[in-house]
């Protein structure tokens, strides 16, 4: 079960890793008029969702065996 968690908490840097560098070549390369801005938001929709449907996923152990 350690395992799992080690590997969620990976997830969950290597998401927030991913969104960092999206937001940082959104603001940089975005030329006027460009729809990246709303790419870049349905894009931190969509991994906001698959988030937390790990997040459900992994709140379904049992959380006594860890302790």
């Amino acid at each position: 079960m350690f395992i799992i968690l080690v590997i969620y908490f990976a997830f969950i840097f290597v998401w927030l890793l991913g969104v960092a560098s999206a937001a940082y070549h959104v603001y940089k390369y975005r030329l006027p008029g460009d729809h990246s801005i709303m790419a870049f938001w349905i894009f931190l929709g969509v991994s906001v969702l698959a988030l937390l449907a790990i997040t459900y996923v992994v709140s379904g152990a049992d959380w006594e065996a860890i302790s």
